[in-house]
């Protein structure tokens, strides 16, 4: 199974692979602004994307559900954005007929770092402990909701993931150098 995992907004992170290999990770970089801007943010979301899904052939394209706070509510802008990726997603899915499921960042975390309630710091470091190194906090929650999907999809890779199976193969990669 490849999945093809996102954590959207004006940072998005990517992680992208077959369930059981390391991931491919991203972070692209949308373009801000505001008013009419809001139509070239989404149309530069959606060429990335659709390039995504012709280059990777994913089976899934998982995303982070969106959270809309009253920070947020107070800039009508950000608002759309962070309310109309998830849109974008689900209609470039349902065009090029892919299976696509919205994960809550909660729930992941709560799983993959230990609880639900965590700062970046914390999902990075247990992407660390799964083997895997994000350049930044994006690329470490699309990590998350990649991990979260092998383990509901794919559960015999999960062990891939694992920290004892993480330093096992570290320290074989080491014994050969």
């Amino acid at each position: 199974m490849k999945i093809l995992a996102l954590d959207p907004g004006t940072v998005t992170g990517v992680a992208y692979a077959r369930a059981g290999h390391m991931p491919y990770l991203d972070t692209w970089r949308l373009p801000e602004g505001q008013g009419a801007e809001v139509g070239a943010f989404f149309a530069e979301f959606e060429r990335l994307l659709t390039s995504a899904i012709i280059e990777g052939q994913p089976d899934i394209l998982v995303f982070e559900a969106p959270f809309v706070g009253p920070k947020l509510l107070s800039n009508m802008n950000a608002c759309r954005r962070v309310i109309g990726l998830p849109c974008v997603i689900e209609l470039i899915a349902h065009k090029m007929k892919l299976e696509v499921a919205e994960c809550n960042l909660m729930t992941v975390r709560s799983h993959f770092v230990g609880k639900g309630r965590c700062d970046k710091h914390e999902t990075i470091a247990a992407c660390r402990r799964a083997g895997v190194t994000p350049a930044d906090d994006h690329q470490a929650d699309a990590f998350a909701c990649f991990w979260w999907t092998v383990a509901c999809q794919a559960p015999e890779q999960l062990a891939f993931y694992d920290p004892l199976q993480v330093a096992a193969r570290r320290a074989e990669m080491a014994a050969q150098a």
